[in-house]
């Protein structure tokens, strides 16, 4: 580690647990090859992955076996490979379970130690219908250790290769302010900097629509041509009336060769002031920042302000709900039916009804997947990972107000 120096910030910016005077020890030897710095305060926190294991003072790292809220089909897991550091980055290995295959349908599975509060997500007793994970994933978040409002983030990293691999950068608030986010999703909001799809690039998703906004007369035939690694969204979400998901979502093409090293990374980022949340990646051949979504309080659609600005909301202020603090997470999800829905994978998956007949004798999506393991399993290479450089967050620059 290079020379380090503790500064003082102020607590709108940046929080810490148990500190109402925040300093932070920070490493002045950041390097700074491979992206543009312009436009950035003073750098606040940042992990550079230098140990030789994901440092505990600053991670969580998740145990579960809930689907991650969308009928997702790993177990996340703190099992000492799966999340691990390598050669100077975080790495979030997939790999199909250690626990016998019959297991999966049969057995009682208690994760003891858990770190995931929602029913289920703990303990629970594989069936033929509804078996078990077959592959465990990590993830890993800052809740708790580390939250921030306004300023600016980037993370460098590198998605995955594999069918059906969901890789995301994202951010949650850190006290659900605006209401329980297992609840009411998505009252309190969600910032989602990267979402991505493990598939080939010539992958084409069919009948799903990302943005819930069919354009087209006959919406079960929309193709979404080129939608695999080559692709990723971002998506900025908050409540509208009923506090149903009303959002900014917006897909990009990633650039290739996007570092000199050509090594398939690329730096993603945030930009977050009152009342303006704005999602990019860069060029970091140029320095160039390419928006990707562009949300500003001011000018919400309707169904998005409704839900803040009413009279009986006393919380409701200017920019909300991103105007309180929220914390990082990084994950690499396998899979998922959303509930039943095809929004994210479209209908033409290996768990979709005409591909699996079983399903009109009761099996599940998970059951679907696992049993198609011949066909999706030998995608996943020596790319399979989710890896990540480093992360840095920055104060806004003098003059850019919060």
């Amino acid at each position: 580690m290079g020379g380090s120096q503790c500064m003082k910030t102020k607590a709108i910016v940046l929080s810490l647990v148990c500190s109402t005077t925040l300093w932070f020890c920070l490493d002045l030897a950041v390097p700074q090859s491979g992206f543009t710095s312009g436009g950035k305060g003073r750098l606040v926190w940042s992990d550079e992955f230098d140990d030789d294991a994901i440092d505990r003072s600053a991670w969580n790292v998740i145990t579960s076996i809930n689907g991650g809220g969308n009928g997702e089909f790993q177990e996340y897991t703190d099992d000492g490979a799966t999340v691990t550091v390598q050669n100077g980055r975080l790495a979030i290995t997939p790999t199909l379970t250690t626990l016998p295959r019959k297991f999966l349908y049969n057995g009682t599975y208690d994760l003891g130690d858990c770190s995931d509060t929602w029913p289920g997500a703990c303990k629970r007793t594989g069936t033929a219908n509804f078996p078990l994970p077959g592959v465990r994933s990590g993830k890993v978040t800052t809740q708790g250790k580390f939250a921030f409002t306004y300023g600016v983030l980037e993370a460098r990293l590198r998605p995955p290769r594999g069918d059906w691999l969901w890789p995301a950068f994202w951010l949650l608030p850190d006290d659900q302010k605006y209401g329980i986010w297992q609840r009411i999703w998505p009252r309190s909001g969600e910032i989602d900097l990267m979402e991505g799809r493990g598939n080939g690039v010539d992958w084409e998703m069919l009948g799903g629509d990302p943005n819930r906004r069919r354009l087209e007369e006959d919406p079960a035939n929309w193709v979404y041509s080129t939608y695999g690694v080559n692709s990723f969204t971002s998506t900025v979400h908050c409540a509208g009336p009923g506090f149903k998901d009303d959002f900014d979502m917006v897909k990009r093409t990633r650039p290739p060769a996007s570092l000199a090293d050509d090594d398939g990374f690329l730096v993603f980022g945030l930009r977050w002031s009152e009342g303006r949340v704005r999602t990019y990646y860069v060029d970091s051949a140029t320095g160039e920042e390419h928006t990707v979504v562009d949300w500003r309080g001011h000018d919400r659609r309707p169904n998005c302000r409704g839900a803040y600005d009413d009279a009986k909301t006393p919380l409701a202020r200017y920019g909300a709900p991103y105007d309180v603090d929220f914390y990082v997470i990084f994950n690499l999800a396998v899979g998922g039916d959303c509930g039943g829905k095809d929004y994210y994978w479209g209908h033409d998956t290996p768990w979709a009804p005409a591909n699996c007949p079983g399903k009109a004798a009761g099996l599940t999506s998970a059951a679907c997947f696992l049993e198609a393991q011949d066909d999706w399993y030998p995608t996943w290479g020596d790319d399979n990972q989710l890896l990540v450089d480093w992360i840095r967050v920055w104060e806004l620059p003098d003059g850019e107000a919060p």
